[in-house]
Order: C-alpha cells, then sequence, then structure tokens
C-alpha cells in the first residue's frame, strides 16, 4: 500500500470544483446557482431600458411627430408613457428571466400589511411636507398667494391637479420599483443591507441629474432620501412603505402645499412661492434639494422606526 505523501496538498472537492471551472463561467455565473451574478443582470436590465427609450424617442421624433406634429404638444406625457412602460417591462422581465425570481418578491406581496403600510407612508409624508411648510410659514419665506380655486378656473385646475396626480402615481412607482425594488434587492443578496441601500441612493440621486435647479446640493439631499425610502424598505420588507412615501411627498408636497416637485412646478391647492434662501428652500428644485429636508427626514425616520416595531409586535 502506497504511504501518503505530507507534501502533497489534498485539494477538497468544493475547491477543486471551482477551479475546473472556466474563466467565463466563473465571471458570469457565481459557483452556487445557474443565474447571471448581481453585476451583469443589473447592466444587463439597464442597458435593455435604456435600448428601449432610445429606441422609442427615435421613433417619436423622426416618425410619429414628423407625419402627426400636433402629437408633440403631449410629449411631456409620452415620454412619461414610455418610461413607465419601459421600467416596469424591464424589470419585471429581468426578475422573471434574469433573476429567477417572481416579481412580487421585490417586495410586493399583497398580504394583509400591504395597504397598511402603504396609508401609513403617505401618512408620514404628510407630516414631514406639513412641518416643512410650517417652518418656511414661521421663517416668513412663504409668499402666500391664496387657494387654486380662487385664483384659477376650477375646472382647469382639477384636470391638471388629476394629471399630475397620475403622473406622480407612475413615477413614484417606477422608481421604486426600479431602485428600492430591482437594484436594492439584487445588491442585497450578496452584500450588507447598508451596502445596498447606499448604492441603490446613489443611483437614485444620479438619475435626477438632468432636473430643473439640479446641484451638487441636490445630489446630496436626493441621496439622503434615497437612504430614507431604502430604511423604510428594510424596515418592513415590503415596497409598498416606500412607495407611499415617495408617493405621499410628490402628492402633499406637490398637489396639496404647492412645492416644486424635483424642479417641476406643480398646480397645488395652496398657491405660494417659497422667497427663503435657496440653501434651505432648496430653489427651483424644490425643498428636497434644501438644508431643511434633512431634520424633516430624520422626523420620518424616527416615525418609520416607531410603525416597524409597532409592526413587528
Amino acid at each position: 500500500m502506497a504511504e501518503h505523501d505530507p507534501q502533497i496538498e489534498e485539494i477538497p472537492e468544493q475547491e477543486r470544483t471551482e477551479r475546473e471551472r472556466s474563466f467565463i463561467d466563473t465571471l458570469f455565473f457565481p459557483p452556487e446557482e445557474r443565474r447571471l451574478r448581481t453585476g451583469w443582470r443589473l447592466l444587463l436590465q439597464s442597458l435593455v431600458l435604456v435600448g428601449f427609450i432610445l429606441g422609442m424617442q427615435f421613433i417619436l421624433r423622426y416618425y410619429l411627430y414628423a407625419n402627426f406634429p400636433a402629437l408633440f404638444s403631449y410629449d411631456f406625457y409620452i415620454s412619461r408613457l414610455i418610461l413607465f412602460l419601459g421600467i416596469t417591462g424591464t424589470v419585471f422581465a429581468a426578475r422573471v428571466i434574469l433573476d429567477n425570481r417572481s416579481f412580487k418578491s421585490l417586495g410586493l406581496h399583497l398580504d394583509g400589511k400591504a395597504g397598511l403600510d402603504f396609508a401609513v407612508g403617505m401618512g408620514i409624508s404628510f407630516l414631514i411636507a406639513g412641518f416643512l411648510f410650517l417652518v418656511f410659514w414661521a421663517l416668513d419665506w412663504v409668499n402666500f398667494q391664496g387657494f387654486a380655486w380662487n385664483v384659477d378656473v376650477p375646472q382647469q385646475f382639477t384636470l391638471f391637479w388629476f394629471i399630475f396626480l397620475v403622473v406622480f402615481l407612475a413615477k413614484a412607482w417606477q422608481e421604486e420599483i426600479l431602485f428600492r425594488g430591482y437594484w436594492l434587492k439584487n445588491i442585497q443578496d450578496g452584500l450588507h443591507d447598508y451596502w445596498a441601500i447606499g448604492i441603490s441612493a446613489l443611483v437614485f440621486s444620479l438619475i435626477h441629474v438632468f432636473s430643473t435647479g439640479f446641484s451638487v446640493r441636490a445630489l446630496a439631499a436626493l441621496f439622503v432620501l434615497g437612504l430614507f425610502y431604502g430604511y423604510a424598505l428594510v424596515s418592513s420588507g415590503q415596497l409598498w412603505l416606500p412607495l407611499g412615501l415617495h408617493l405621499g411627498w410628490k402628492v402633499f408636497g406637490g398637489n396639496l402645499f404647492g412645492f416644486r416637485v424635483n424642479g417641476l412646478q406643480v398646480p397645488g391647492l395652496l398657491i405660494q412661492q417659497l422667497d427663503g434662501p435657496a440653501l434651505w428652500t432648496g430653489g427651483v428644485f424644490g425643498p428636497d434639494a434644501g438644508l431643511m429636508i434633512f431634520p424633516a427626514l430624520i422626523l420620518g425616520s424616527f416615525l418609520i422606526w416607531v410603525y416597524s416595531v409597532s409592526r413587528k409586535g
């Protein structure tokens, strides 16, 4: 019988299998499962989304608008519809095909707490927007001009108010399923929650770079806002809470109190203009780019913590 040579290293079976895998296989697929690695999945979904948007914009500019120029006046709404369909479609396809997971596993389970999570998120955003309005009012930074029904034609205001409500609902949905859903959930699979929240928040802040009034200050504030939404997701385990927070901020901040939202002037029930320093009010971008958003988000984070504790209890 041959004696065992201690000089010869015995390679464990798992390590030997890993070494025998091809470079391409190792680069694209983790050893434990047959699906693309996280980075490739995120990259592929992003490329397909960008390709879809650019392709649709090409069709709009060089075919649809060229042959039906009257449609160009609806470009704002058509472009947002394309973005909504592109994000929803590519996230759904990527989650099912690339991730080999169900779409509802992004945090869209319709359980007994889904409606409550959404309602609490809306309520917290109402308190945040109200807190900001009261602070600006107390500092005499609000130039109040009246109520919408006294300034504008009621029928016209109602129509635009409803349109922006639908636009905000679509925007909140697409950004949450993309950043707190697809990006955060995928990064969360391989890294710590902190990294998942941070990276998704960074990408979320960067997509607003072309918004009116965007600045480095706005980038920092949006990054913190992304952390806030990510914290809501991790606290509840579902997308309904951050979705309610996101929609609530736009509806109550814009449609109710009349703040600018991501550089967009919204038809609010209260007609007002912020005259305070842009450093604190956010200027033409809106309060979510001002320094006052930070204490407001601290308040919101505390409320999320209180709710998550009661939710688990």
